[in-house]
């Protein structure tokens, strides 16, 4: 699937060719950029959900001379901008970039993001039931941590925590019982099972995210277990093109305006 470019160096030229001072000019390529960037964002966060923080982790901000291009890059950003068929995940999951090749086939790891109980899920993945949450929030947590060998995952050493399950430590009984279920006819172990605890420290205290990993291979046994319903296509980028060279004189005005 290609990549999606929103290119807003019309927009930039347009006003430059009339502005004498390169400090102006600057100004403005510097602004018009944010400006897009920012509404581009915005769009994301305010109409997506769960897929919200996937989807704007793929924008990038590109500036060569008068040239300003920002790209979306990853295969789920680019699905959900364009829309994409539902169909079997495995016609491209396993011809992805992230596929590798093991003893019985292709495979890939899907990774599956869980927020915290009580949460709208926006930006974390679907809340978990409190039973759930209350051990997987005394789970040691997985630490990226440069210079350390004990793993690697994206290209950054990992230590890796504890996993969650019914043995690992007590629990409530509703919670063991839930690490039992089976939320759908093809699953083979419950969607909480092997859940990690992954921690980010900042100024203002540490952040925990949750998440569990599935293998996808040619192997599985039920048809239905990687079956996708049809994503609708968002178009987020037509609308950033059209805002950006809608503000580009109101911007060129505030800047030759001081």
């Amino acid at each position: 699937m290609g990549l999606v470019r929103v290119d807003i160096s019309h927009a930039v030229s347009s006003v430059l060719r009339r502005l004498p001072k390169a400090s102006d000019k600057k100004a403005i390529k510097r602004q018009l950029g944010a400006a897009a960037m920012q509404f581009w964002k915005r769009q994301a966060q305010a109409q997506l959900t769960s897929s919200s923080r996937d989807y704007v982790a793929g924008l990038e901000h590109h500036e060569e001379g008068d040239r300003i291009t920002l790209t979306l890059r990853g295969m789920l950003p680019n699905m959900i901008e364009n829309g994409a068929p539902g169909g079997d995940m495995r016609d491209y999951m396993l011809k992805g970039p992230n596929a590798k090749m093991g003893k019985h086939g292709m495979y890939n790891t899907v990774p599956f993001r869980h927020g915290a109980a009580g949460t709208s899920g926006r930006n974390t993945g679907r809340p978990m039931p409190k039973a759930i949450h209350a051990p997987a929030k005394r789970l040691s947590p997985t630490l990226s941590r440069p210079g350390m060998l004990h793993g690697a995952q994206g290209g950054r050493p990992v230590v890796y925590g504890q996993r969650l399950h019914a043995d690992v430590f007590r629990m409530s009984r509703q919670a063991k019982n839930i690490l039992g279920e089976l939320h759908r006819p093809w699953h083979t172990t419950s969607i909480y099972a092997g859940m990690i605890r992954s921690e980010k420290h900042y100024k203002r205290g540490v952040q925990s995210s949750y998440r569990t990993f599935r293998r996808i291979s040619q192997n599985s046994a039920d048809p239905r277990s990687w079956f996708r319903r049809r994503i609708a296509a968002r178009h987020f980028a037509p609308a950033t093109q059209r805002h950006v060279e809608g503000i580009a004189q109101q911007i060129v005005m505030g800047v030759v305006g001081r």
